[in-house]
């Protein structure tokens, strides 16, 4: 098959082959999470029930999710980006520990002097300090630098 790559599940840790119109598939959902499996198979050249096979096994293996994306300042809510400073511990384990927390809702490890990135998404001022102050909580954090986001003006989801 010419164009195959593979990438690596995020469910299995195994090898998943992708092919042209699976990244193609990606790219139609990407512009409209709710591109019907027959305008999909219109588009590329697949058959309705070959379309729902290849989204449904990208799916299981983690290739993508289909979701919606709010904007939670536009929401009314408070969203802040905290740089998390870790010693004396594993990052990736008080990632762990910092992605279980209701508040986050994004968690990532980073190079450079913080090991951390972490979104805070809260009801209010309140809210937001009682998040902030629990992330002081996790053994390893030594430091935090917290950002509050004012508004977003781009946030798009094509790599």
């Amino acid at each position: 098959m010419s164009g195959l790559e593979w990438v690596r599940s995020a469910t299995t840790g195994r090898r998943v082959p992708l092919t042209p119109e699976d990244r193609r598939i990606m790219e139609l959902l990407r512009a409209d999470g709710r591109c019907s499996y027959r305008r999909i198979a219109w588009a590329t050249g697949l058959s309705e029930s070959t379309v729902r096979h290849r989204v449904n096994r990208m799916v299981n293996h983690g290739v993508f999710r289909v979701t919606i994306v709010t904007d939670p300042v536009a929401m009314g809510r408070l969203a802040a980006r905290v740089h998390v400073r870790v010693r004396g511990r594993a990052a990736a384990e008080v990632a762990h520990e910092l992605a279980a927390l209701p508040e986050t809702d994004f968690v990532a490890l980073v190079t450079g002097r913080d090991g951390v990135v972490v979104d805070l998404v809260c009801d209010n001022h309140d809210h937001l300090v009682r998040g902030f102050d629990s992330l002081r909580t996790i053994e390893g954090v030594v430091d935090l630098d917290l950002r509050l986001i004012l508004r977003v003006v781009k946030d798009i989801l094509e790599w």
